[in-house]
């Protein structure tokens, strides 16, 4: 099953959460907060009035959800700015008399701002969670816009007070004149907040889920950038969430929802959990492989293929009919897990050397080093690729292959890997490498693993991979190995995909046979 996603759609529960993960709190909402460019602009202008010495207030009208919160507190660490910190108001907390415990705590901040009042940056205050002043009598909104009045000719304070409603704001600037109009910048009363524009919605949801689920993908939450994509297209008509930031962040939280609920349906519907390993071999496969995989020493994810990797040679091919961005990702990480790796050529060479009979191919001549030809020398070379780290949950080591003697292995197993291509290719017939490949692999695992070749799926119809490995924590792995003289990556991809095809079309065929096929989006 996918990560349990962190992605929390309200700013206090964002800050909440980014909080208690114990990193710098602004460092980790600068990775995923998105500049809104205009209104910047509007509020460096009416801060640029301030430099006589006196405060402005400024209402930011935009609503629930749009990011009006967030942008405010975006404006210290924009450094082109003139703003160096921000006061936050919580006026939800004010129980009596707000709007004297409001003017009070306004005056605490400009007494203590008063050192750096001559500077070129100032001090922004944001009145939270005071969107009107509904049920607050005239004479006490008189008396605390004259009082914040007398505060602001003394003190370049910017006031940035967040409404939702322009007849809201409206009110409250009428208010507001009543006393005086030097609390302003003409035209630039009211700021029109819009939010992040809607082009950037999935850079910023791909951000914030990496940054609130420690570095994870969309992937890692069985999503594809096509459903980023297409929640966004459908966020105007779709009348469960609002057309803007957070509705979209609350669109993408529900698509995980039904994602895991499909994935749960059907995986009920299985026996047990299957995973397809694509295993190549030959010089350059760590390359090729390191385009399709994700490398890491989270054992989970380790090796597992990128949905938009493989759906790159997908589109405008002869394999558009099959494939759609959910029924790839169900291949991938929901119905099956698919992972893609490398079997170094020596490793290859040495188990085909060991465990296969010279009548069916003599490596002989290929081989100038005799201790390649035993079942230990197969185990030494197996036991470290990742194909047996995997599977026995032990991660791999971070990076390349190194030189050295590895190397020098991988050299000398080139001229016996080439003629074993030849010979799979002439003989359109791989099942004795492969069972030479399972030997060496069943060598190198504890007694508690089972591993066969050409064997067919125990539950999956019609499908022999060319090594099972049953694993004594409940899964299946099914290793399909591809000996190949063709490096291209496109070549990889078409195998990795028809294969994939394959076992989907008969998984799609076993679960349909239950009613389910919907589910599967068939």
């Amino acid at each position: 099953m996918s990560e349990q996603l962190t992605l929390p759609t309200m700013y206090e529960d964002i800050r909440r959460e980014l909080k208690s993960s114990g990193e710098s709190y602004i460092a980790k909402l600068m990775e995923f907060v998105k500049p809104v460019e205009s209104a910047e602009s509007e509020l460096s202008e009416v801060a640029m009035q301030m430099r006589q010495g006196s405060g402005r207030v400024v209402f930011l009208l935009g609503e629930p959800g749009s990011g009006k919160s967030t942008f405010i507190e975006s404006l210290t660490w924009r450094q082109h700015l003139p703003f160096s910190n921000l006061e936050e108001i919580d006026c939800e907390s004010m129980t009596e008399d707000v709007m004297d415990q409001l003017l009070k705590r306004i005056n605490h901040i400009a007494e203590t701002d008063k050192p750096r009042s001559k500077s070129d940056r100032f001090t922004a205050v944001t009145v939270n969670y005071m969107e009107n002043l509904k049920g607050i009598k005239d004479k006490n909104i008189k008396s605390f816009f004259r009082s914040l009045n007398g505060i602001l000719r003394k003190s370049p304070l910017l006031i940035v007070w967040p409404v939702t409603s322009e007849r809201d704001a409206d009110e409250m600037m009428s208010h507001a004149k009543e006393i005086s109009n030097t609390m302003f910048y003409k035209d630039k009363e009211i700021i029109r907040f819009e939010g992040p524009e809607k082009e950037s919605y999935e850079e910023i949801a791909k951000s914030t889920i990496s940054v609130l689920n420690n570095g994870l993908t969309i992937e890692d939450f069985n999503l594809t950038n096509a459903d980023l994509e297409s929640s966004k297209e459908r966020l105007s008509r779709d009348g469960r969430f609002r057309d803007n930031i957070r509705g979209y962040m609350e669109s993408i939280k529900n698509k995980w929802r039904e994602r895991n609920d499909v994935i749960k349906r059907l995986r009920s519907e299985v026996p047990n959990p299957t995973e397809v390993w694509f295993v190549i071999s030959y010089p350059k496969a760590e390359d090729v492989v390191s385009r399709f995989a994700r490398r890491g020493d989270k054992v989970d994810s380790a090796w597992k293929a990128f949905h938009d990797k493989l759906w790159e040679y997908i589109p405008n091919s002869q394999r558009d009919a099959d494939w759609t961005p959910k029924r790839l990702q169900l291949a991938i990480g929901g119905t099956l897990t698919t992972r893609m790796m490398y079997l170094t050529t020596n490793s290859l060479v040495s188990s085909a050397a060991a465990f296969m009979k010279k009548s069916h191919l003599n490596l002989d001549e290929e081989i100038d080093q005799s201790r390649w030809f035993k079942p230990s020398a197969a185990e030494e070379y197996v036991s470290t690729t990742p194909v047996v780290r995997q599977l026995k949950k032990e991660p791999s080591p971070p990076g390349k292959r190194k030189g050295g003697p590895t190397a020098r292995a991988r050299e000398q197993a080139e001229p016996a890997y080439e003629k074993i291509v030849e010979w799979v290719s002439g003989s359109g017939n791989d099942r004795h490498v492969n069972r030479a490949v399972a030997c060496a692999i069943e060598r190198s695992l504890p007694d508690d693993f089972s591993i066969v070749a050409e064997q067919e799926h125990p539950w999956i119809p019609n499908i022999t991979p060319d090594v099972t490995a049953k694993t004594p924590y409940g899964k299946t792995i099914c290793i399909e190995l591809y000996y190949t003289k063709r490096y291209q990556p496109n070549v990889v991809a078409g195998y990795v995909l028809d294969k994939l095809d394959t076992y989907m079309s008969q998984i799609e065929s076993y679960v349909g046979s239950s009613g389910k096929q919907a589910d599967m989006g068939i």
